[in-house]
């Protein structure tokens, strides 16, 4: 039976709040502001006072103060939700936090939104009370801009992220940041801080330290004073709100601030000729930005970057395409990919063959995993000519069109989108041009789906140019009843090891379809089971915690303290380092003070 706790929503939140004061489309709101809104289309809500936000599991747990464990009899008891029906329990993604930029007249221009698991997305009001979820032509503006402008005679602190701004802005200081994170400063920014006293905190990493140059280069000509200061005391990727939160007051940063010589010149600053400064011009990085510049994030940890161009190709009937929508469906809900954290956007997926089948897998994707409720993903249901520039340029027009902040764009099949000879590197030199100029456009991710050539052990099919082209290449194999996915070509990092599928059919409604599930092959096994005595101890704690708190994440705290009471003959250094172990061998996932079960490793170690 099918996961509807999603379509319940209207009713969890009327329980809770009472009628809504407005309803327009697929929006409800509350309050005589709209301080509470409901998504009916994605089964979500957010309360813009306490900025807080999620699905239905999330609006019973705020107000019921529950466990996870013990929401299904909530469901059943009060909304009459059967648990048959409450197929799978667990804090989905969900909007943490909402962030309002404004112009100098305090009217709303845009929100940057804060999901957890820890996802960022941008957002811009349209004329009709609704959203549009990209910034394609909206002058960006620094973060609480009225403190700025109301404030002139005070120095202005610049940190990397909404979150420590605000933490400055709550103990008096006037502080900002730019929407987009490392390295997204933009030169129209720099008007605001004109003939101002400037301090830059960096984040305690490489992505900050690069930061941190770059918003110098922007300043250190249009200020007044601009002064760099690293923060003393913080860890790897800790922060200025970290830096509070370990002990320090605002006098301390006082002391530091007018200890801290101020910055005369950029000659030493890594700097980016970007496209907003100097259009006429190419952009180019100096050594000192390539030096300090930032691995690259991932959209799908492991398998593909967030700027990448990839390609997984097979022989025909190998599962190429239920690979390729299991990956789009799960960017486009933002769900881990067995067990891999992804970062959620909008996905076009262009379904050159085979489109009429989509429907049913895509119904058997939700059925599985327990989501009924809407996600941002498209499917253009012809194949695209991408060696034919008007069809490109078309393909441009309808992503913008669609007014979504795409991630990824898929493209199924190579064959059908390549209009010449695949054999031929001009052609297909073409075909990647136009993969290239999608991903610029989007600013995302292509993943091109293609055939292996009729001696499969020599590798895809046509000319090379492509393989020499992407950053990642994977190859799909049949094996038994299911798949192999195996890592040819890696750019930006290590290739994983070999991963196995199962195909699992999935019942309907008077159909079915398949769906892929990871399989836990031997290897993997003993992959796993290589923890050392304390290793697996830690882990043991956290399992014992996660039982107690029913669910596959809590506060880092808890577990150090559960961890300390079973190990008392151990140091704080070795319990220490058996927790930093989990998190390298990716058993655990930690952020912003929460720790995270891996499903895919940490269940099975």
């Amino acid at each position: 039976m099918t996961n509807n706790i999603a379509a319940h929503i209207e009713t969890v939140a009327k329980h809770y709040w009472g009628e809504p004061k407005e309803r327009r489309g697929h929006t409800l709101r509350w309050g005589n502001r709209g301080s509470k809104e409901v998504d009916l289309r994605k089964g979500t809500w957010f309360d813009f006072e306490d900025n807080v936000g999620g699905g239905v599991v999330d609006l019973v747990r705020q107000n019921e103060g529950a466990q996870l464990g013990s929401i299904p009899d909530v469901l059943e008891r009060k909304f009459g939700i059967p648990k048959q029906t409450q197929k799978s329990i667990s804090p989905a993604q969900f909007l943490s936090k909402c962030y309002n930029y404004v112009d100098a007249q305090g009217e709303l221009r845009y929100q940057v939104l804060r999901y957890e698991p820890k996802t960022f997305r941008q957002r811009r009001p349209d004329s009709n009370g609704d959203w549009i979820y990209n910034m394609k032509g909206v002058e960006a503006l620094p973060y609480n801009l009225h403190g700025i402008l109301s404030r002139p005679d005070k120095t202005i602190f610049v940190v990397e992220g909404e979150k420590c701004a605000d933490k400055l802005i709550e103990l008096g200081a006037v502080a900002t940041t730019s929407h987009g994170g490392a390295g997204k400063w933009k030169a129209e920014l720099n008007k605001f801080f004109d003939g101002r006293r400037v301090v830059i905190l960096p984040d305690a990493d490489d992505a900050g330290q690069m930061h941190a140059d770059v918003v110098t280069s922007h300043l250190v000509d249009v200020a007044g004073e601009v002064k760099r200061i690293d923060l003393p005391g913080l860890s790897d990727k800790q922060d200025v709100y970290d830096w509070f939160s370990n002990g320090n007051t605002v006098d301390d940063l006082r002391q530091l601030v007018s200890g801290t010589e101020a910055v005369t010149e950029a000659s030493e600053v890594a700097t980016e000729v970007a496209e907003t400064d100097t259009p006429d011009v190419f952009p180019t990085y100096n050594l000192s930005y390539l030096r300090n510049m930032p691995p690259p994030k991932w959209l799908v940890d492991g398998l593909l970057t967030e700027f990448g161009f990839g390609v997984i190709y097979g022989e025909p009937g190998v599962g190429k395409s239920f690979l390729s929508l299991d990956i789009a469906l799960s960017v486009a809900y933002g769900r881990a990919w067995h067990g891999a954290p992804v970062q959620q956007g909008a996905v076009l997926y262009i379904a050159g063959e085979g489109v009429g089948g989509l429907g049913k897998r895509v119904k058997a994707w939700q059925q599985h995993v327990g989501i009924e409720a809407d996600a941002p993903m498209y499917v253009l249901p012809i194949a695209v000519h991408m060696t034919e520039q008007e069809e490109v340029e078309k393909l441009l027009r309808t992503i913008d069109s669609l007014q979504q902040d795409f991630s990824l764009c898929i493209i199924d099949t190579v064959a059908r989108s390549l209009l010449g000879d695949e054999n031929s590197s001009s052609d297909m030199s073409a075909f990647v041009t136009a993969c290239n100029a999608v991903q610029r456009h989007i600013d995302g991710a292509v993943i091109g789906v293609h055939h292996a050539g009729k001696d499969a052990t020599k590798g895809m099919r046509g000319s090379t140019t492509l393989v020499g082209a992407v950053d990642a290449a994977l190859r799909v194999k049949k094996e038994d009843n299911g798949l192999l996915l195996q890592c040819e070509k890696q750019k930006d990092a290590e290739q994983f090891e070999d991963m196995q599928f199962d195909m699992l059919p999935i019942a309907m409604l008077g159909d079915s379809s398949l769906i892929i599930q990871r399989t836990e092959v031997e290897r993997q096994d003993k992959r796993r089971a290589k923890l050392t005595t304390d290793q697996q101890i830690a882990l043991d704690s956290l399992h014992d915690v996660l039982a107690k708190e029913g669910s596959d994440r809590c506060l880092i705290d808890i577990w150090k303290a559960d961890h300390r009471v079973k190990t008392p003959d151990l140091t704080a250094g070795k319990r220490r380092d058996a927790r930093a172990a989990l998190q390298s061998k990716r058993v655990i996932f930690i952020d912003e003070g929460m720790v995270i079960l891996n499903r895919g490793l940490g269940q099975n170690v």
